[in-house]
């Protein structure tokens, strides 16, 4: 942040976002390459939930960003303290229920080229295979946004959008 305007030219998507209060205290912004990026439709409420993420992450020493609604206090402090640690590189963010985020987790996920975690499709946090998370090459939070560069879903991200805009052209012409 500064006081005059500038222009910033980014190759990648952009998402407002909440970061966690305490995580970029000491920087503007947290930036990493070769980054996880787990979607969960919900709240991450306790430890349990994501411990098996949180231990693997610890191991490859793989940044992890998790795209949330929200984290427990019980999550949040685990992090926070593991981040002081420098046991791993685990950033969380949250995307508050607002209408105009109603589709910003579907649309992180496929620019990350994974999916949402979600219990409406049967799916549990707690079985998620850290493997399967997908990595993008790049990323960059700061406490508004997130941004993703990851070429190798550029075909499919086209093809989200273009789909987008031909449901919004049905929806118009009705």
């Amino acid at each position: 942040q500064q006081i005059n305007y500038s222009v910033e030219l980014n190759d990648g998507y952009s998402f407002p976002v909440k970061v966690y209060k305490n995580l970029l205290q000491s920087i503007s912004a947290w930036e990493k390459y070769n980054v996880k990026i787990l979607c969960i439709d919900g709240i991450v409420d306790k430890v349990s939930e994501i411990d098996k993420s949180f231990r693997k992450s610890s191991e490859s020493g793989i940044p992890l960003v998790i795209a949330a609604q929200g984290f427990g206090e019980e999550v949040s402090a685990t992090i926070d303290t593991n981040d002081n640690q420098k046991k791993f590189s685990i950033m969380p963010i949250i995307l508050e229920q607002e209408l105009e985020n109603i589709n910003v987790l579907n649309d992180i996920a496929t620019c990350a080229g994974g999916d949402v975690v979600s219990i409406l499709k049967g799916q549990m946090l707690i079985y998620t295979v850290y493997d399967e998370i997908p990595i993008v090459d790049w990323c960059r939070i700061t406490d508004k946004s997130l941004i993703i560069q990851n070429k190798s879903t550029r075909n499919t991200v086209s093809a989200h959008a273009n789909q987008l805009l031909e449901k919004r052209e049905k929806m118009c012409q009705h």
